[in-house]
C-alpha cells in the first residue's frame, strides 16, 4: 500500500493473518508501515507507521511483497532472504541476511518485488 507521506512506496506491503507480532523500538529507518523489522532472531513487518523512538507492532505471519533486484529470481516454494542493509529480498544467505520466509507466487521475469509467506518454514 502506497503511503503518501513517503516518496516513494513502502519496502514491503502487507496482507497480515490476525495479530500475531513483536513489540519494538523504531529507529529511523523503521518508522514506516511495511518496513521489515529485524531484532535478533525475530524477523517481521511493521504493522503501522511509528514515531521514531515509540514502541511499534511487527506482525509475524502473513504474506508480504517486498523489493527484490530485478536480476534475482526466485521460484514458487524458494526460501527468501531479507538483506537488511540493501533493504531488498535476496535468494542466498550471508552475513547481515535473514530467512524472511517463502516465495509464494513466482514472480515475473522484469519483476522488482516477490511475494513472501513470513516466516513459514522450509520443508528442506
Amino acid at each position: 500500500m502506497y503511503n503518501p507521506i513517503q516518496s516513494s512506496p513502502p519496502p514491503a506491503q502487507r496482507k497480515f493473518n490476525g495479530d500475531y507480532g513483536f513489540s519494538f523500538v523504531a529507529t529511523a529507518d523503521e518508522v514506516h508501515a511495511g518496513t521489515v523489522i529485524v531484532r535478533g532472531k525475530l524477523i517481521g513487518v511493521s504493522h503501522r507507521n511509528t514515531e521514531e523512538g515509540n514502541y511499534g507492532t511487527a506482525e509475524l505471519q502473513g504474506t508480504v511483497t517486498v523489493m527484490k533486484d530485478v536480476a534475482t529470481e526466485f521460484e514458487q516454494g524458494d526460501v527468501v532472504y531479507w538483506n537488511l542493509a540493501n533493504k531488498l529480498a535476496v535468494a542466498t544467505s550471508g552475513t547481515g541476511v535473514y530467512q524472511l520466509g517463502i516465495c509464494k507466487i513466482t514472480p515475473s521475469e522484469d519483476s522488482e518485488t516477490v511475494e513472501v509467506l513470513i516466516n513459514a518454514v522450509s520443508n528442506g
